[in-house]
């Protein structure tokens, strides 16, 4: 399926919500992972506008029923409080399922990577609730971030091209970069795979955001951009 037919793809995934039985939650979560990534699809930089835009709409619509599922799961009251983001990350690293890449796997993954990024692949991965609970995990930050932080929301940003952010949903607001919660989360992630785990990851991100959102307000420059280890630099 083509992202012409991405509109088929949010249809399935709507359908596949309101049906019961032992293997939706398994749909569900491959099927949000599909369409929230566009994973094996063109890349975020090959869509057009319109795409991007139909996308992001959808994106938002699925915020409130994801982070209700995400709470009603991890039992942990998502309250939009700086210590929720170390209880639900403290739960995530409790419960992350991490499995071997098999051989068909790491062939694709070297198959579509650049020669400069193939060092940085890893034979582990997480299974697909624990990716699907990373994505949600990482839209509850941003909702964190927003709601702490008045001037902030979600957004997307359609040029330049070349931009690593370009057309997927990110925290706006901010002076001279965007935050792009899914990548930054999804880098923790990496982590992981590592043997690093920090239940503080989360907080320690918002903590950071705070210290830039008061300098945007006193009017100093900043720079928040994700790098390979996860961090903001």
């Amino acid at each position: 399926m083509g992202l012409r037919g991405v509109g088929t793809l949010y249809l399935l995934y709507k359908f596949i919500q309101d049906k019961k039985g032992l293997n939706r939650e398994k749909y569900i979560n491959e099927l949000w992972i599909y369409a929230t990534t566009f994973r094996y699809e063109r890349k975020y930089s090959e869509i057009n506008k319109n795409e991007a835009k139909e996308h992001f709409n959808w994106f938002k619509k699925q915020i409130p029923p994801r982070l209700e599922q995400l709470g009603a799961f991890s039992q942990i009251h998502l309250d939009y409080n700086h210590r929720s983001l170390i209880d639900i990350w403290e739960w995530h690293l409790r419960n992350v399922q991490i499995q071997n890449k098999s051989t068909s796997d790491l062939e694709q993954e070297y198959s579509r990577t650049s020669k400069w990024m193939k060092a940085f692949i890893n034979g582990k991965k997480v299974n697909t609730q624990s990716q699907a609970f990373t994505l949600d995990i990482a839209i509850y930050l941003g909702e964190v971030v927003k709601s702490n932080h008045s001037g902030l929301d979600w957004g997307v940003i359609f040029k330049p091209k070349s931009y690593v952010s370009v057309n997927r949903p990110v925290i706006i607001g901010f002076r001279k970069k965007e935050m792009d919660v899914i990548r930054i989360v999804s880098n923790k992630m990496y982590a992981i795979l590592k043997g690093q785990r920090n239940p503080n990851a989360l907080f320690d991100i918002l903590s950071y955001v705070g210290r830039v959102y008061l300098k945007l307000l006193i009017g100093r420059d900043y720079d928040l951009e994700p790098n390979l280890s996860g961090k903001i630099v």
